[in-house]
């Protein structure tokens, strides 16, 4: 992304990494700091460069300095730079999954359905709420009024169609970034149970 690959950058966790089976692609340096300091402590003792981040994070402990407060923002106008990547490309990037193993999947259909309707339940219930709390707005920064102008009442849209191109674009950068071995089409990451109004 904008010019800078992978093993480029010596990437630091400070949580253990959640996917130890991945093998990660050659060349590629990632390293846990255990020390329990935030990311913030981290730029400000120099033991880093550069935080990812969807938004600052909060002080820890008294005269503690947020990560806003110790670093700039790559983008001039963070807020309309998400404005612009979502009117240019259409894709609000998923950052979060269920996973269900494949033989749980087909011997418990049921299963599969009642949590897609679960999530769609949870998620009708708390949708406007989201938008209005700047902590979970999709443009971090923005109005809710803005958030709804660009991205309409449901910015957390469910299911295959409404997020083929986001799905898509995420199974690219995955075997570009060596994290797959080979292409895959959408359709191999859900059931085959999977409800038809999520498809």
């Amino acid at each position: 992304m904008h010019g800078v690959s992978q093993d480029q950058v010596t990437w630091v966790t400070t949580a253990p990494e959640r996917m130890e089976a991945l093998d990660m692609p050659a060349g590629v340096d990632v390293r846990q700091d255990t020390t329990g300091r935030s990311p913030a402590e981290l730029l400000q003792a120099g033991e880093i460069d550069a935080i990812m981040s969807p938004r600052g994070g909060p002080p820890r402990g008294e005269g503690a300095q947020s990560d806003a407060d110790l670093a700039m923002s790559a983008y001039a106008d963070p807020v309309a730079a998400q404005r612009e990547y979502y009117e240019q490309t259409g894709i609000f990037p998923i950052m979060h999954m269920v996973v269900m193993k494949e033989d749980l999947a087909n011997s418990d259909q049921a299963l599969v359905a009642g949590l897609c309707e679960a999530f769609q339940q949870a998620k009708d219930a708390g949708r406007a709420e989201a938008i209005e709390d700047p902590r979970e707005r999709p443009i971090a920064g923005a109005q809710p009024e803005d958030v709804r102008k660009v991205m309409g009442e449901d910015p957390w849209r469910y299911g295959i169609g409404p997020n083929r191109h986001v799905l898509e674009k995420f199974l690219e950068d995955a075997r570009d970034q060596g994290l797959i071995q080979r292409p895959m089409a959408v359709e191999e990451l859900f059931p085959a149970s999977l409800p038809d109004g999520f498809r």
